[in-house]
């Protein structure tokens, strides 16, 4: 503890040295003008470059400067400022996404998951494991919360969330080196490197930009020293403090190509890679921050997209083709001890599972995981020109998804065990592996879109969209118990077409009031089930719908001063997927069913002023209901039980003071924020349902710029608050995965 005190210390001295420095070594320039009015954003959450306060539809928009303001860096970052978005994560690229509270589950990677992740303009998402871009170099990151299925497509049935990165500047060269020193609570140093650069080659015609980066964030789970339940197994030889560091690196090229005034093309390569050394989670009977694994656990997640995007004046409309190659491999190791220990309970209470889960009195094993996901997809729009009462937007979308996961578990010594035996005789040689699984699974889908919109007046507009899509899922399941031993061999076939429409009307009541009123839908693709002995539910599950009425304004006051919108929904979820236990009770595995449906009200509002030039404030909230209104047969829970994953209340507020340092002719700033997440649950199934407690984290910032140099001496988590991320739902354990502990930290950058 003094180890760390001593550390903090340090980097406190440190920091305001680094803050004086770094100010007078920029004296020579003066300290920028404060703006007067509230920053204007352009967004494209239409497909189109509009301003974000003329666009009738709700969305958070977080530009370039306000990542940088926020300390925005992670994925847990900006979901604290945008009201309408909750969400699950186990670890690194391991989030489950939440939007308006349409979830069922927490973190089960056999759906798809009903709100999507877009890098510039291909889907990344995966639900369960989430991937988390980076945020340097960041133009801006768009929240679209409601049905987005007009535009967007399948898995935005909730809303969407689109990064979008700097492209290269043909015109200026420019670059920046950023460094981070942080001390973390409970844990130890680490540190954030950045760096950028923008090179015209050609004047007006040829640029190459290039980001790049390292970081260690340290670990603060302590694997502390104990036994399994029986007493025969200990991990003294791996018990540890501090043992899930994580460690990312990763790199940004893109080249830009002006053909013609007309035509440009821009070619990109992403490259990221995570390597997290153990648990993220914790044992709270155990103690604060502290577990007991039997196993060094690990994460590495690598992935890598490929992009290449023409933009092009046709005359008549502006074409946009964007094609974009993703993959990613993730391989993972987890302890699985406390489920080695229910089986064998459970096949204590069940004579029928004694001959597959009876591994002895007291077992310890580890489940390892392995992912390949590859996917293409290319989209091809035209948008009309302004200057006419109609605009248009049309376009088709393709996209070949394939994923295929190696799943085993091992358990100690299991060739010594009552189950091994059971089943040795069927075998042509021992093995520790007691359940092998290879999944494949190639989804791909057409689909046509287009929206329509007439100028009935200056002020009135209305807006007709639809999408139509067909999709093709193809899939194998193959299993062995134990390995050596084949048990199932499923085919998953599920075709599948539909349609989504939308209906909007805007009204600018005057120029600096906003008001809009829109129905539209969203959908989640279906698939198959597993052709196993005594399916209770039907072998193919269809696509869950979202349906969405919803009124909003966007207001602008005091010669946009302050900035005030509001928005309120009701949604109606209807057959929505979730992954239950087969219904036949002589039977332990899991499908996948249409079980019921459910819905979602709720109120947004968001809001930024600048009552003085030196004084930001800002902030959002929400409130919402989401609940089951009519279950099926399969679904055990009551009407009225809240979906997961979803706080009634959310708010978030941000300050920010500007101030003149004339001595050094340096501009400070002094921000803080606070924000506050109402309790939820973990799931709506009421066996083994976890209750997640409402919390709030607190973060300031004292920063100094002058010239080309800037300092910002940081504190994340202020306050310690221990918020609970993620709780599994597992009936047999209950890890919790908290957020980061109290941080100190200090940023340097230079800008050349």
């Amino acid at each position: 503890m003094r180890s760390r005190r001593r550390h903090a210390a340090l980097l406190g001295s440190v920091s305001l040295a680094a803050l004086i420095a770094a100010a007078s070594m920029g004296r020579a320039d003066p300290a920028p003008e404060t703006p007067q009015g509230i920053e204007t954003v352009v967004v494209t959450a239409r497909k189109r470059p509009e301003i974000a306060q003329d666009t009738p539809v709700t969305l958070q928009a977080f530009s370039n400067q306000k990542i940088k303001d926020l300390n925005l860096q992670k994925f847990d970052d900006y979901a604290r400022f945008a009201p309408s978005v909750s969400f699950n994560e186990a670890g690194p690229g391991q989030t489950t996404l939440v939007i308006r509270g349409i979830a069922a589950s927490t973190g089960d990677r056999t759906l798809e998951s009903p709100a999507a992740l877009y890098l510039d303009e291909q889907p990344l998402t995966a639900h369960g494991l989430m991937p988390d871009p980076h945020l340097f170099d960041i133009e801006r990151i768009e929240v679209l919360p409601g049905p987005q299925g007009t535009l967007f497509g399948a898995s935005s049935e909730s809303g969407t969330i689109r990064i979008i990165t700097n492209k290269p500047d043909l015109d200026t060269f420019e670059g920046s080196l950023e460094g981070t020193g942080t001390s973390v609570d409970h844990g130890g140093l680490g540190y954030d490197v950045n760096g950028m650069v923008n090179v015209p080659i050609v004047e007006d015609t040829l640029a190459f930009r290039m980001a790049a980066f390292n970081t260690l964030t340290p670990g603060f789970i302590d694997n502390v020293r104990g036994t399994t339940p029986g007493g025969t197994n200990s991990n003294a030889a791996i018990a540890r403090k501090d043992v899930n560091p994580e460690r990312e690196s990763g790199v940004r090229a893109e080249l830009k190509w002006q053909i013609n005034s007309n035509v440009s093309v821009t070619g990109s390569y992403i490259f990221q890679n995570t390597d997290q050394s153990g648990p993220s989670s914790f044992d709270p009977t155990v103690g604060d921050l502290q577990t007991v694994r039997f196993y060094d656990e690990f994460f590495k997640d690598r992935w890598d997209q490929f992009a290449l995007t023409v933009n092009a004046d046709v005359g008549f409309a502006d074409l946009v083709a964007a094609s974009g190659y993703f993959r990613r491999h993730i391989n993972s190791m987890v302890d699985n001890t406390a489920y080695m220990q229910y089986l064998t309970g459970l096949a204590a209470a069940y004579p029928t599972y004694d001959s597959f889960y009876n591994f002895g009195p007291d077992p310890k094993g580890y489940y390892d995981f392995h992912l390949k996901n590859e996917r293409f997809s290319n989209e091809v729009r035209l948008t009309s020109k302004s200057g006419s009462r109609w605009s248009w937007i049309i376009g088709g979308f393709y996209e070949n998804d394939r994923t295929s996961t190696l799943s085993d578990s091992y358990v100690n010594n299991y060739t010594l065990t009552p189950s091994y035996a059971s089943v040795a005789a069927y075998l042509s040689e021992p093995t520790d592996v007691y359940f092998h699984q290879t999944v494949t699974y190639d989804r791909s889908q057409v689909s046509l879109f287009g929206e329509l919109s007439y100028e009935i007046t200056d002020q009135l507009t209305a807006t007709i969209g639809g999408r139509y899509f067909v999709a093709h899922n193809n899939g194998k399941i193959y299993t062995e118990i134990p390995k050596g031993l084949p048990v199932e061999n499923s085919h998953l076939r599920a075709p599948q077409n539909g349609e989504t429409p939308k209906v909007e009307l805007s009204y600018k009541w005057t120029p600096s009031i906003l008001l809009y009123a829109l129905y539209s839908e969203g959908f989640r693709l279906g698939g198959a089930n597993r052709q196993k002995p005594r399916l209770a539910v039907p072998l193919q599950y269809g696509p869950d719908h979202l349906y969405n009425y919803e009124v909003g304004s966007k207001t602008e006051w005091f010669d946009n001063r302050l900035q005030l919108n509001l928005s309120a929904y009701w949604m109606q979820w209807k057959n929505f997927q979730l992954s239950i236990l087969n219904p036949d009770p002589s039977t332990f595995y899991y499908v996948v069913a249409n079980v019921g449906q459910a819905e979602s009200k709720g109120v947004e509002a968001e809001f930024e002023a600048r009552p003085i030039p030196q004084v930001t404030v800002g902030g959002g909230a929400t409130y919402l209901d989401a609940t089951l209104t009519q279950p099926s047969s399969f679904v055990e829970a009551p009407v009225g039980s809240r979906l997961p994953v979803t706080p009634r209340y959310k708010f978030s507020l941000y300050a920010e003071y500007d101030f003149s340092i004339d001595w050094i002719g340096a501009a400070g700033h002094l921000r803080g924020d606070v924000s506050r997440t109402g309790d939820s649950v973990n799931d709506i199934d009421p066996v083994g349902v976890g209750h997640l407690p409402a919390y709030t984290t607190a973060n300031f910032q004292l920063g100094a710029e002058a010239g080309q140099w800037s300092a910002n001496l940081f504190v994340n988590n202020a306050f310690d608050e221990r918020a609970v991320l993620y709780l599994s739902p597992a009936i047999y354990e209950h890890q919790i995965t908290p957020n980061q502990p109290r941080t100190v930290g200090l940023t340097l950058s230079r800008k050349f």
